[in-house]
């Protein structure tokens, strides 16, 4: 069942690729080029962007990875 299920998941997948290119109007040319010609991943950001939290009363910046680590850290686990 596993295996038909992936089969079937990957068909509707290409099924609906192709559906959405053969539809496809001159705005959704350049969204196809940018998907096309964007390098694989998973869509997320490459980076977290700057944080800004509050130690005691002030509001700070975080901006390094440190920085931002210790703020995220702080923020779960207070």
């Amino acid at each position: 069942m596993a295996k038909r299920y992936e089969k079937m998941l990957k068909f509707t997948k290409q099924q609906h690729w192709q559906d959405w290119l053969e539809k496809a109007d001159n705005l959704n040319i350049w969204t196809i080029h940018r998907l096309i010609m964007a390098p694989a991943s998973d869509g997320g950001k490459a980076q977290i962007p700057t944080l800004k939290h509050k130690v005691g009363n002030e509001d700070v910046m975080a901006t390094t990875n440190s920085e931002k680590g210790s703020a995220l850290v702080k923020g779960f686990f207070p």
